[in-house]
C-alpha cells in the first residue's frame, strides 16, 4: 500500500512518523522549503520526465535529487505541469 499526502502533510513530525511507517509514503511539500527550492533551482528543466497524466493535467519527476525532511533524506522531487510552466518562465526570463 501506498499513503499519498498533500502539503498539509509537510511537518518534521509526520516525515519522522512516515520515515518509521512499513507502508510507502508520498508526500508534497510546502513550496519554501529550503531544500526542495535548492533542488528545484539547481536542476535543468529537460532533466524532469514526464511521470503520469491525469484529468487535472501532467506530473514530471526528477529521479537524481535528494532532499533532507526532518532526520532523513528523501528521494524524487516531481512537480506537476502548472509548476513546470512557472520553472519555464523564469528560466526564460533569466536568459
Amino acid at each position: 500500500m501506498t499513503l499519498i499526502f498533500d502539503r498539509g502533510f509537510d511537518g518534521k513530525d509526520n516525515f519522522q512518523m512516515a520515515w518509521q511507517s512499513p507502508l510507502n509514503i508520498v508526500a508534497a511539500v510546502k513550496r519554501n522549503r529550503k531544500t526542495v527550492r535548492g533542488v528545484l533551482d539547481s536542476v535543468e528543466l529537460e532533466e524532469f520526465q514526464k511521470s503520469y497524466e491525469t484529468s487535472y493535467g501532467e506530473c514530471y519527476v526528477y529521479e537524481g535529487g535528494d532532499v533532507n525532511i526532518g532526520e532523513h533524506s528523501w528521494r524524487v522531487v516531481s512537480y506537476h505541469d502548472s509548476t513546470r510552466e512557472k520553472v519555464r518562465e523564469k528560466m526564460e526570463s533569466y536568459e
